[in-house]
């Protein structure tokens, strides 16, 4: 028994010489240098210019988050409200500038509400007593649903040139974002270290009770812990406003997360795939979201290579696109729109991504939808119509030159993958339905019925309740102008399926998606009846 007592104190004692070197002198630091040259070592763009200063420019609002987040870890606080008031402060910002064509306006805005939501959570905190981890949970819902409510949901663009032109800006081959989050760190470390304030945040965090024995205001310390990570977070909130050019209510999404991650842990990031996305709804109920990803507004090439150079082609990795937008509305691009959009990815080096979910397989009566358009693309994406939906499976097809970029010495190199990639049961699938489009001209036959369901389509035109109908191929939408169209689409579907037809809902449209089987008399049949259900609304 007394052995091992004495094991275990020396133990111990051991502990406490070594791991404070460890975590405060130079472990962090160590692990981040070896992970680093590991990611060297196996990539050889890894440490490259144009690399490491995409990974600073994606991570420059984050560290500035993090900075203000070290402060209220330090005092034995959290804020799980940072990536709300971030996505609020930039929609006041944006709303402020814009209105009133005002930089300086919308700066001031930003940096009232920034500070403002901290003195809130701080009083809430400090004054009331409520936990910090209850009052910025709270805080979290209430600064995105005001972000929402004062956008309608919608984002903010149209910002004063030279906002863009300062965020663009290089200095030393550093874009200012990247400035922006080395200057606050700088700045946040000398007060943290040398100043009075810094060490009483310190001491408070440290022992609270101590500290007020001592003679330190702890209420005016926490108070004002809380107002500095405010004044960080409304830096953060111009930084990614800056970066992505437009007022977000759903940017920046589990910031807080990332922040403490970042002071804790030293950094760890999570993403979604609905980042690229352009449905509204679904970038607002899923996250967290990849920083770095833009939308430009549909078939305006023009928009797309001002966003190009405004992002800095150099540190932008692809264009994705559907070659028809089909849950967005169906809208298909002008005859020479993905020609451009190639010429204008090859010119920027830029990869081109085609979503061919729903129009590849023979929707549009190609075998892809880029093919219609006569446009490769780099990479495509696709599902459903590859097995006919009966068994699950996704692809990924990709041009020779990016594969060969997977492809080592000695065999596949990247190594990445579902633990269901490449299902013998779905593989089966996939090869007997296209065993079955081949031998049965299915794609020919989607290509002389889409022709003619686009006639019958235009002919429901003549009733004053349709404002347009549009499509391509075996795709095809009514789009209804009435008072309350949502009500109309409503009445109009459930219609349809009393009468045995199924058709999509939209929010203001009716999708019309047949079978690529279907002949001109089953077209007659829908579009018959559709008229029958317009008709009479």
């Amino acid at each position: 028994m007394s052995q091992t007592a004495t094991t275990h104190t020396a133990g111990d004692h051991w502990a406490r010489r070594v791991l404070p070197w460890l975590f405060d002198a130079g472990f962090a630091p160590t692990v981040i240098l070896v992970m680093v040259l590991t990611m060297t070592f196996k990539s050889d763009v890894f440490f490259t210019a144009r690399n490491l200063q995409n990974i600073l420019l994606q991570t420059s609002f984050l560290a500035i988050a993090a900075f203000g987040m070290t402060f209220v870890i330090i005092a034995a606080e959290l804020d799980l409200s940072q990536g709300s008031s971030i996505a609020l402060i930039g929609v006041i910002t944006a709303d402020v500038m814009v209105k009133n064509e005002s930089i300086f306006l919308g700066i001031l805005a930003g940096l009232a509400t920034g500070l403002i939501l901290g003195l809130i959570i701080g009083f809430v905190t400090v004054v009331l007593r409520v936990p910090s981890f209850i009052t910025t949970l709270g805080m979290l819902v209430m600064a995105r649903g005001l972000a929402r409510e004062i956008t309608s949901g919608s984002t903010i663009g149209g910002f004063p040139e030279s906002w863009m032109v300062f965020w663009s800006y290089k200095i030393l081959g550093l874009r200012m974002p990247i400035w922006a989050a080395l200057a606050v760190g700088a700045v946040f470390h000398i007060v943290l270290r040398y100043t009075q304030f810094g060490l009483r945040v310190y001491a408070v965090g440290g022992n609270t009770e101590a500290a007020r024995r001592a003679g330190i205001n702890v209420v005016r310390v926490r108070i004002a812990v809380f107002l500095t990570g405010g004044f960080a977070l409304a830096i953060a909130g111009f930084t990614l406003l800056g970066r992505v050019n437009s007022g977000q209510p759903n940017a920046a999404v589990l910031t807080e997360l990332f922040a403490v991650a970042a002071v804790v842990l030293g950094g760890t990031n999570l993403f979604g795939g609905i980042s690229i996305g352009g449905l509204t709804e679904n970038r607002t109920t899923f996250g967290p979201l990849i920083s770095g990803c833009s939308q430009v507004p549909a078939h305006d090439i023009e928009s797309l290579k001002e966003e190009l150079e405004f992002q800095d082609s150099e540190t932008v990795a692809a264009v994705i696109l559907e070659p028809v937008q089909a849950a967005g509305g169906v809208y298909p691009p002008p005859e020479n729109y993905l020609k451009q959009v190639r010429q204008l990815c090859d010119q920027y080096n830029v990869l081109l991504i085609l979503d061919e979910v729903v129009c590849g397989w023979g929707r549009l009566g190609h075998w892809f939808g880029g093919h219609r358009y006569d446009t490769v693309a780099d990479i495509m994406t696709t599902a459903k119509g590859l097995t006919s939906a009966y068994v699950p499976m996704g692809a990924a097809i990709v041009n020779e030159r990016i594969h060969q970029s997977f492809i080592g010495d000695e065999g596949i190199e990247f190594m990445h993958g579902y633990t269901y990639s490449g299902h013998p049961a779905a593989c089966a699938a996939g090869l007997a339905v296209i065993e079955i489009l081949e031998r049965e001209s299915i794609v020919e036959n989607s290509k002389d019925v889409g022709a003619y369901l686009q006639m019958r389509i235009r002919e429901l035109s003549k009733y004053d309740e349709v404002k347009e109908t549009r499509g391509e191929g075996m795709l095809a939408a009514v789009e209804f102008g009435t008072k309350n169209p949502t009500n109309t689409v409503t009445h109009v579907v459930n219609e349809m399926q009393n009468r045995g037809i199924l058709i999509r809902a939209q929010e203001d449209h009716v999708g019309i998606y047949p079978p690529l089987t279907f002949s001109n008399e089953d077209i007659d049949m829908v579009l018959n009846t559709l008229h029958e259900v317009v008709g009479k609304i």
